[in-house]
């Protein structure tokens, strides 16, 4: 099994999820699974980055357990957005969505941010599908919502979120 089905193995994990919605606040069963992805605790915290760090731990587990394949992601292991952004490998960044890649906001201003993965490209309309952890239904960037959802966003960012760029989560 080579690496570039991990990508897709990714995108239908997190697609699984779709429609799931927490215990209010940042709670419920789920939710605090995907929370202890990191660190191995749930308090409640933002939970957009620690979704898609565990479907990232899912896929590397399974593909090793399939496989034997030992070439785990370098996506730097942190809950918050910005720290993943900044700790992760340079090489790994990308301008342009790549499917499966995490695509990383910053709330303008501040050090908050939010995350999702690529599920699929519209390239001539300048938009990508994101699945995304703890964000709302709507239009927007939400990034304290209650669920998981599938969502158009434009390469321009949205509102006061402004849009970092992507990880290409298991490079080639």
């Amino acid at each position: 099994m080579n690496n570039s089905l991990k990508p897709v193995a990714l995108i239908a994990e997190a697609r699984r999820w779709v429609g799931t919605t927490e215990t209010p606040p940042n709670k419920g069963q789920l939710v605090e699974r995907w929370q202890k992805t990191v660190d191995g605790i749930a308090q409640g915290e933002s939970w957009c980055m620690a979704f898609v760090q565990h479907h990232i731990t899912w896929i590397d587990k399974l593909f090793w357990e399939l496989s034997a394949n030992p070439y785990y992601t370098k996506v730097f292991k942190s809950e918050h957005c910005l720290t993943v952004w900044n700790k992760t490998p340079k090489e790994m960044r990308s301008n342009v969505p790549v499917l499966g890649s995490i695509a990383i906001w910053q709330h303008k201003g501040t050090a908050s941010g939010h995350t999702g993965i690529v599920s699929s490209i519209l390239p001539s309309q300048r938009k990508f599908l994101c699945i995304e952890g703890n964000t709302g239904p709507g239009d927007g960037v939400v990034r304290e919502g209650d669920g998981v959802f599938e969502k158009s966003r434009s390469m321009d960012g949205a509102g006061e979120m402004k849009l970092l760029g992507f990880i290409v989560t298991w490079p080639l």
